[in-house]
């Protein structure tokens, strides 16, 4: 579904002024989990156990011994199903319900690991020409990759990019990055003849920019690993996750108000969408595959990571619904997205060494989603959505006047492509969204097949030469 909420919707760093300053078990539906189980008592028949709450209650939890009276040492799973049946309790609802691993130790956790990862994004740009006047902007971003010498931060694009910029590309003339729980002391300085100077504190780390792409609102940077290593020994890049899903934990860490590293907690609202926004040049018509979140976002949480419990990456947070009649829409840009945006500018990037634009491979096809369907597995107790990607149209040149990639693979009209294979690895496309993803991952020379079911056959098309894909089906995306 899309909504055109264009009017409403906003992205959300924070343009800044002159001054600123720097195993546990729980209980389902409350805030009580069990912090401790001690053997508190032992007879030739029974042992007492002492189950202790977080709340600071207790209960007392009795199983029998066996013959020799020392069994009672030990509480087993077959001395909890003893005592479920004795007292007329389920015990596999038991066990789910007071034994399962708790998602709140997770939360914790969770949150800690992703903290090694997270940072806040300061940009400044200079607005004349004629004498030193500075904007100064605010967001988040998250540790990417790292090596022995670089390491690579995600953010947004409209974090670095500002339409007022009298640089040639609108882009920040100076960045920088501060880590969790360093100093954010930052503040402007204006001499007689109206120079603006931005004094940081210790702990600011200077980026360069690598690249980036308004229409997918992504941006990256490069820092020296030494500089992140010398405030946090312990930072490392995000452990991305695998998949995420409907009401799953959505935790954002971000710099909101330029107060600080904060962490905020909600759910996934909406697994999917598409919106419709105005881009960072405040006149580009953008359309962004996000997903839906409740998690409480403000300015300075833009480009932030969205993380679920174990602290891996599940987006990047870029906008929110302004309304006075709407409350806790927000949206964040999936992982699956972004890590293909990103790997993509630092290739292109590594190649020149300039800030780079995506590179993409267009197809040349219009297709419509069919057969949208959810697949509940009462075995993990997930509810997935599928669908197929139907082909409607095959063009036959490119806006270059080139041959079509689709044409070249002798791609046809009510094809069903199931999945890419590149490189001799295959991606099966379950959602149809997965496509112009994938195509973010294929580079010129690639060997690249596309395979497809048509009527009652499923067949491989490809480019059909030793080559790969030729550089001619690549277009730059702004």
């Amino acid at each position: 579904m899309k909504y055109l909420r264009r009017l409403l919707l906003v992205f959300i760093f924070i343009p800044c002024a002159l001054l600123f300053s720097a195993c546990s078990f729980l209980f389902p539906n409350e805030n009580v989990y069990v912090t401790n189980i001690v053997q508190s008592s032992t007879t030739e028949d029974l042992t007492t156990y002492t189950i202790y709450y977080s709340n600071g209650t207790t209960s007392m939890f009795t199983v029998s011994n066996g013959k020799d009276g020392n069994d009672g040492d030990d509480l087993t799973l077959e001395s909890i199903k003893q005592y479920c049946e004795t007292n007329n309790v389920d015990f596999e609802i038991f066990l789910k319900e007071y034994l399962s691993i708790e998602q709140e130790t997770s939360i914790k956790e969770g949150t800690n690991k992703a903290l090694q990862s997270a940072v806040s994004v300061w940009c400044e740009f200079p607005t004349s020409y004629y004498q030193t006047k500075t904007e100064v902007f605010c967001g988040a971003g998250v540790v990417y990759k790292m090596n022995d010498e670089y390491s690579y931060i995600v953010t947004n694009y409209h974090v670095v990019y500002y339409k007022n910029s009298k640089t040639s590309n609108k882009i920040a003339n100076k960045i920088h990055i501060f880590q969790y729980g360093t100093s954010e002391s930052v503040f402007k300085t204006e001499d007689q003849s109206g120079n603006i100077t931005v004094n940081y504190g210790d702990g600011a780390i200077e980026a360069t920019y690598v690249g980036g792409a308004m229409n997918y609102d992504i941006a990256v940077l490069k820092v020296a690993t030494a500089d992140l290593k010398t405030y946090n020994e312990h930072v490392k890049p995000v452990t991305i996750a695998k998949n995420y899903s409907i009401a799953d934990t959505a935790i954002a860490i971000g710099n909101p108000e330029s107060d600080g590293i904060s962490v905020t907690q909600g759910i996934i609202s909406v697994e999917s969408e598409q919106i419709e926004m105005t881009g960072a040049d405040e006149s580009t018509a953008c359309e962004f595959r996000v997903m839906r979140i409740d998690t409480a976002v403000n300015g300075g949480n833009s480009g932030g990571g969205l993380f679920n419990v174990k602290g891996e990456l599940i987006g990047i947070v870029n906008a929110k619904v302004v309304d006075e009649d709407i409350d806790n829409i927000a949206y964040a840009l999936p992982y699956d997205n972004i890590t293909k945006v990103a790997d993509n500018l630092i290739y292109y990037y590594e190649q020149s060494e300039q800030p780079s634009q995506v590179k993409k491979l267009v197809l040349g096809i219009e297709y419509t989603v069919e057969n949208s369907r959810a697949v509940y597995n009462p075995t993990t107790n997930q509810t997935t959505l599928k669908d197929d990607l139907v082909v409607k149209k095959v063009n036959q040149t490119t806006n270059n006047s080139n041959i079509s990639a689709a044409y070249a693979c002798e791609i046809m009209a009510e094809d069903i492509i199931k999945s890419i294979i590149i490189n001799n690895i295959e991606y099966t496309l379950t959602r149809a969204h997965q496509l112009p993803d994938l195509l973010l991952s294929i580079r010129a020379g690639d060997k690249v097949l596309f395979k497809i079911k048509r009527g009652d056959q499923i067949i491989t098309k490809g480019f059909g030469t030793d080559d790969g894909v030729p550089e001619i089906y690549f277009e730059t995306i702004a």
